[in-house]
Parts: structure tokens; sequence; C-alpha cells
């Protein structure tokens, strides 16, 4: 079989290497002849082909790019080049309009189809400087606005976007294509958008330099909004002159977004304000202490520390200081958008934005009947499209934020107001540029610092910058552990409005600082993962570490020695976070009613004295071959029964989602049973299981697996009406638990 390295390997273009290639590098190959604009693309192209299957950046190609790219060295051979991308692909994301043969759908089914009046104006300026538009990058639908639980980087049109550090684990969002893009050396460069960390949190956790501008600086003329006062475009790249050179492309005034008025007097030459690590000398970083670097997980804080003393050594200060908001603006575990009164409501502001920027936006389209959020909901659950808790994995929660904005469709009013100056005031005078004043001592004089210093992937400091539209610069500067998953992390630099080439200059800086060896290369861990990482919410978090500590195990009936014939029994509800595996150490004469409710699922039943012997289906394809069994179902039911007593491994994979899959039967010998849900790989939350009676029970919980730990028990009597002995102690365990996880809630 074939490894990740082989798998992912980067092929060279006419020799030359690809692996980190840089705008300049490429620009160099071109003008030299070392490979054409269409050699490029092609190359790009198979790229894609190669790896999207795996990591789904890509949600829809550019099926005109080759004849652009041709048109382009026809235009280069005659001297004539249009901007300093002339001849580069680029990617940009699915809420992007393009005015061709692409879709623009910010991933919902429900726009497939429609015909937008003509590009976006980041995407004519992006033309304009010569790129070719390759493809829409995969994307969070409708920018994480949809549900309050959902799988960042899901979407109902392009599937799930697969983090290539470690493809079982999440890549953030929303612009999460765009960056995994990058990352795994697709393209050079590619775009996003910013409501609240949608640019700086995919780029920490992809290992790349993102810069989100001040809101206006860019325009979103032709983005499917979310919020005109918090929307941004910009770029992501490997490194910070790759970033700059594609944030260059995209600035600048826009007579169809008012926000961009300003900007006018705020462009500059930002290639101009790269820097060297010579430059750290005599400056002065702020790191804020309250809630957001006292929350940092402990284990990549040395690396951040050991930065830290990097930026000292070469001549820089580093001084602790608070934001003055940290208390009002950022709770103890964090940031919850979705929190605090109307009038003090980020979620507010970007609903009521929401839902009259889309409306406007949907009347320009043609070939369409969606004319409102109203439309959209309806929709969604006319085609049972994620609308319901559910209907689709990624989408635990259905879409029950949309279903809440059109509640709020009517408060652009004094509440719409109040929580709009609430959130510019807290995050602005009170936060960023209060912090960036520092004044230990009130006897001397205050100074401004260069920029304040923000350490980690997603936190409540980089959430000021979104609700702040102040920008922020992120950079790579280290990858956790193995047992952590692997991911990078990034220092992010922030400062006041318009400070983008002072935030460059910083980036930039530290980057030199560190090395180009600090960015380290994807490792495509868990190349194989199919499983939808839902991101659960802190008390869900708190409630599966109850669950963790209770075994996520209930034994029901008494011990009996080894050897002694038991029944177990491994029940899901939707998709679950992390696998986990159950180990049966004694011969096991049922292993039944496994039922992983709406997700891709990948099913390991492994173990001594176990094999495939019949397998039956409602509907759908089967084939087996060498001991491995592969089902194809498109009607989402998946496989109802396997037995059998010969040695070997069964592995069942659907292709689509699935609504059940139960009756797995496991006669005679010592077995082993691996239930990995959607995941891939079995190695954590290990639950093992060797002694039992003639007729106990084992009901085997993933502590993972459900949105809401209450959907198992409210579904248990159901599991118990096909086991013959169900044993007298269930009702009195679960209702212990229950009343434990109340408490806990």
């Amino acid at each position: 079989m074939e490894d990740a390295k082989t798998i992912f390997a980067l092929k060279p273009l006419n020799g030359v290497d690809m692996e980190e290639i840089t705008v300049a590098d490429i620009q160099r190959h071109l003008s030299s002849g070392s490979f054409s604009s269409l050699e490029l693309t092609e190359w790009t192209l198979s790229r894609i082909k190669q790896t999207n299957s795996y990591l789904g950046s890509v949600i829809e190609v550019n099926p005109d790019a080759a004849a652009i790219a041709t048109a382009l060295d026809a235009e280069s051979k005659q001297g004539s080049l249009r901007g300093p991308l002339h001849g580069i692909p680029v990617l940009v994301k699915d809420n992007m309009a393009t005015a061709d043969k692409m879709q623009t759908t910010a991933g919902c089914r429900a726009l497939i189809g429609s015909i937008v009046p003509r590009d976006a104006h980041i995407v004519h300026l992006l033309r304009a400087s010569g790129a070719i538009i390759l493809g829409h990058a995969g994307m969070s639908e409708w920018a994480s606005i949809r549900g309050s639980e959902e799988s960042m980087g899901y979407s109902a049109r392009g599937g799930q976007v697969r983090n290539p550090y470690n493809l079982s684990t999440s890549a953030w969002g929303s612009s999460s294509g765009s960056a995994v893009a990058v990352a795994a050396g697709i393209v050079v460069l590619a775009y996003g958008t910013e409501t609240d960390t949608s640019i700086i949190s995919p780029a920490n956790y992809a290992g790349l330099v993102g810069i989100k501008p001040t809101v206006g600086l860019t325009s979103r003329a032709g983005v499917i909004p979310c919020s005109e006062s918090l929307d941004s475009v910009g770029p992501f790249g490997r490194c910070v002159r790759d970033a700059v050179v594609g944030l260059q492309a995209i600035v600048g005034v826009d007579e169809r977004d008012r926000y961009t008025a300003e900007a006018a007097d705020h462009v500059v030459d930002y290639e101009k304000c790269l820097a060297s690590k010579e430059s750290l000398k005599g400056a002065v970083f702020g790191l804020p202490m309250k809630r957001v670097w006292e929350n940092v997980d402990e284990a990549i804080r040395p690396r951040f520390e050991e930065v830290f003393q990097m930026i000292r050594d070469a001549g820089a200060t580093i001084v602790e200081v608070d934001f003055p908001c940290w208390e009002a603006m950022i709770d103890e575990k964090g940031w919850n958008w979705n929190s605090g009164p109307d009038d003090q409501s980020e979620y507010l502001v970007c609903g009521v934005e929401f839902y009259h920027g889309l409306r406007a936006y949907l009347a320009e389209l043609t070939n369409t009947t969606i004319r409102s959020l109203e439309d959209v909901v309806a929709y969604n659950i006319a085609h049972h499209d994620g609308a319901s808790p559910g209907d689709d994995p990624g989408f635990p929660s259905g879409q029950d934020l949309l279903e809440k904005l059109i509640d709020k469709k009517d408060v652009k009013d004094e509440t719409y107001q109040a929580a709009l100056r609430y959130i510019r005031s807290q995050t602005r005078e009170n936060g960023i540029d209060a912090a960036l004043t520092y004044q230990p001592d009130p006897s001397t004089p205050a100074i401004q610092l260069d920029a304040l210093l923000l350490a980690d992937r997603a936190g409540p400091g980089q959430q000021l910058a979104a609700q702040a539209g102040y920008p922020i610069v992120t950079i790579p500067v280290g990858v956790d552990s193995d047992e952590m998953g692997g991911r990078p992390f990034g220092l992010s630099f922030q400062h006041t409005a318009w400070s983008e080439g002072r935030l460059i200059r910083w980036a930039s800086a530290v980057e030199d600082l560190l090395g180009v060896e600090n960015r380290p290369r994807p490792m495509y861990r868990e190349y194989l993962a199919t499983n939808i990482p839902v991101l659960p919410s802190p008390v869900q978090l708190f409630t599966m570490l109850l669950y963790a500590l209770v075994l996520g195990c209930l034994i029901l009936g008494s011990s009996a020695g080894a050897g002694a014939n038991v029944k177990g029994c491994v029940y899901y509800d939707s998709t679950p976070f992390q696998p986990f595996k159950v180990t049966f150490d004694v011969p096991t004469s049922v292993v039944h009613c496994m039922y992983d409710k709406g997700s891709n699922a990948t099913a390991q039943v492994t173990g001594y004295g176990v094999t495939c012997a019949s397998v039956g289906h409602v509907s759908g394809k089967s084939s087996s071959s060498g001991g491995d069994l592969c089902a194809t179902d498109d009607s989402r039911w998946g496989m109802n029964y396997v037995a059998g007593p010969k040695s070997g491994t069964t592995y069942s994979t659907w292709s689509a989602p699935i609504f059940g899959s139960d009756h797995i039967d496991l006669y005679g010998q010592k077995s082993t049973t691996h239930i990995c849900g959607s995941g891939s790989t079995c190695s954590d939350y290990s639950i093992k299981v060797s002694s039992g009676g003639e007729d106990t029970v084992y009901i085997i919980f993933n502590p993972l697996a459900s949105p809401s730990i209450f959907d198992y028990l409210g579904s248990i009597s159901s599991i118990f009406d096909d086991l013959e002995s169900p044993n007298s102690q269930m009702m009195e365990i679960l209702q212990e638990v229950e009343e434990d996880l109340k408490l806990a809630g």
C-alpha cells in the first residue's frame, strides 16, 4: 500500500522543484521559459486531482483555466504583462462571485445554478493583475453562520475540507479550502474572507501566513456577505512576501463598497514594508495576558516562549499588557459570539447585516428562485439538506442559526445600533487601542507599542481584531505534538486600523529571524480519515470528560470469569469528534446495535476469530476481495448484517452518508471489536471488556459521539428491544448518569 509521502509527493515541473516555490520563483521561471503559464496551470490541475479526494480543498475548477493560461502566455511572448500575478493560478473562496462558467454558492446547494451579474471586485482586480482564477475553494457553508454546531470546513455542496497536517482533525474555517490548498502546494496564493477569525485561524491551523486587512482596505462587492461591518477579504501565502504580493493586488477604493472610501488615504506599497530581523532592534511589543496568554494551551507555550526569547535576543522588548475590556468581552473559557444581551451582541450585528445583505446580493442573481434567507431555509427543509439535527453529519444542530437570524430581520433599529456601538467601543478604544498605549508608571510618559503579539491558533485576541475591524497578520511558528494532532500554530501581530504596513514589517522580520525552515511541511497524518470533525462546545467537552471518567461504559449484569459468553451493544448518534475502541477479551456471542446516524462512516470489525461471512444491504453495491468488504450505497443506508466464525479482518466502508448499520454478530472465538464510527483510527478512548456472565450486556457509549449526550438516554429503550435479557440495573444506572450530567450542564 502507498504511504502518505508517496501519495502526496509534489512532482517537479520541467525539472523545477515545486515543494516551496514562491510567487517570485514562479515569476522568474515564467520569464526564463523554464515553464509556461499553461504548463503551470496543467501541473496545478494535476495537483488538485492528486489531492482533492483526500483534502477536499477545491469545490470547483474553472473549465477555461487552460485557455486563459494560453492567452496569457501569448501576451507574455508579446512583452505584455498585466501585473505581478501574470500567468499565476490562484483560488478564491466559494463566496466570491466569478462571472464565468463556475458557480458561486458559499457551499450551499440552494444556490447551485444561479448566475452572478459580474465578478466580485477583488476577482476583477485579480484578473487585471494577470492571475488565473483556477477555481473556487471549499469553505464552511455560509461562512459558519449556518448552525450553532458544525464541522468547520464542511459544506453540503463541497463536503469536508481536511487539514493536510492531520486529515482527521479540523482545518478550522470558514476559509478552510483556501488555506489547505496553499499548505498542500496546490497554489501559491489563495483568498479567503473573515468575519470573525476566518482567515487568521485557518492560516494558523495550516502553517501559513494570513493577512486579515482593515475593514475597507479590500472591497466586499460581489462577495456573499455576512457582515458589512466586519467582513474583510485577504490572502493566504506560505511566506510573508507572497501574502503581501497577494494583498497588493486586491486593495483600493471600489464605488460599490462604501467602506473602501477611506482606503485611498491608506494604501501603500506593502512590499516596501518587508523587513529583516535586524529591524527588530529597539522594537517594543505588547503581550496581552489576562484571558489571552493565560489561556494558551500549556503544551504549546514552551515554543512561544522560545520565540519570544529569540525576539528579545534580536534587540526587541516584550512587555505584559491587558485589554481593558477583558472582563466584559472575554469569558474564562474564551469568547462566545452568540452570548450576551442583544444590545451588546456581535451575533445580533452579524445577523441583522447578513439578513439584509444577503437579500441585496440575491436580488442580482438570475436563474434562481432563491431571493431571501427564508428561501434558503425553506430549500434546506424541502430537500432535507441539513435543515434538522441528524440530516447531515456536518451540521449536528441543523440550520438553527439561520432560523434565528430570520427572527432578527427587523431589528435594524436602536438595539442593532447599540450593539454595533458597544462592540466597536469595547474592542477599539477600550480594547486594542488602549492596550497599544503602554504606561507602566504614571510618572513616565506613555509609549505607543509597535504591535501586540497574540499566541494561539484561534482565540479571543484574534476575535477582538475581527470585531474592531482592525488588521491582523499571522505567521507559523511551530507544530504541536503527535498526541495533540501534529497541527501547526502561529504568532499573530495586531495593531490599530490601517496599520497593515506596520504589521507586515514586524511579521516579516520575525519570519526572517525564525528562518524559512520554521514552516514545517504537511505530514498528511491519518490520510485515510473519513470522519467529520465536529467541534464541540465547552459544555460538550465537559460532558465528554465526565463520560470518560465513568469509562464511557455501563456494565449491566453480574460479572463472571473470563471465558463466559457476553453480549455487547455499541451505540452511536451522529458523528464522533474522535474515534474510540472497544475490545472484547472474552468469547463474544453478539456485538449488536451499532447505529451511526447520518455519517460518512468507516466501521472496523477486527480481531482473532472474526471475519465476514455474509452481508446484506437495503440497497446498493458490494464487493469482497481478500477479506475486505467495501459497500457503496447511494440510498443512505448502511450495512445490515455481518456474521461468521472464521479468522480475518473486515472493513466496511460507506461512501455515502448512512442512516444506520446494525446487527454485527461475532460468533465463537476470542475477538477484538473496533468500532470507529466515522473515524479512520482507533487509537484513543479505549474501553476494555474482560469478563461477563452468560447474558451480560455491555452498553458502550462513545463519550465523544453525540452533539447532545441526552440523545443516548432517550434512545436506550429502542436499543434494548432486540436484546434477550435486559438487566434490571439498566435504568438505575442511567438515571444516576443523567443526574450527574444535569449537574454538569
